[in-house]
């Protein structure tokens, strides 16, 4: 079960490296750990590349537990273009980038409720005696989530706009 999903689609002009630096900031500022899991790089089927970025961002909240996003920035049929921007010749990205925003509370991080039996206790343990808690990480999840959301739309609108 996923406690926040978003994705945005976009063709155009932007700014790559910018959408870029913005993932491990963003959420090291929220004091999750951040991986760029996976980078795959390979030509498209007509004059550009495609790309593929995934990174992991993860934090414990407590003994128990935590919260994980994953962030799959996809670019199809991009090339380098030259751009003026503010009278300054800019390189930038023209094509169509996916941005895929997941985010997941997880619980049971040491493992503890590994059989049958124990997994019963489990849901009995989340669905009534730390039901509050679990549902303010999944709240806090929802925020985070549509907050880099709003931020990476935002980015890529701007330069839409000072492009178009």
């Amino acid at each position: 079960m996923v406690d926040y999903a978003g994705v945005i689609k976009k063709a155009g002009i932007f700014d790559m490296d910018s959408v870029y630096n913005q993932v491990a900031p963003f959420f090291e500022s929220k004091m999750f750990k951040v991986n760029e899991a996976e980078y795959k790089h390979k030509k498209g089927p007509y004059k550009g590349y495609n790309i593929e970025h995934k990174w992991e961002a993860k934090v414990q909240y407590d003994v128990y537990a935590g919260a994980e996003f994953t962030i799959k920035i996809t670019l199809d049929d991009a090339y380098d273009v030259d751009v003026v921007v503010d009278n300054k010749k800019q390189v930038m990205t023209k094509g169509v980038i996916t941005v895929k925003i997941e985010g997941n509370v997880k619980t049971d991080l040491k493992k503890k409720f590994d059989s049958p039996f124990k997994e019963k206790l489990k849901k009995i343990y989340e669905k009534i005696l730390i039901k509050p808690r679990l549902d303010r990480y999944k709240n806090l999840i929802g925020q985070i989530g549509f907050e880099f959301y709003q931020q990476i739309k935002e980015k890529l609108e701007f330069e839409a706009s000072k492009n178009g």
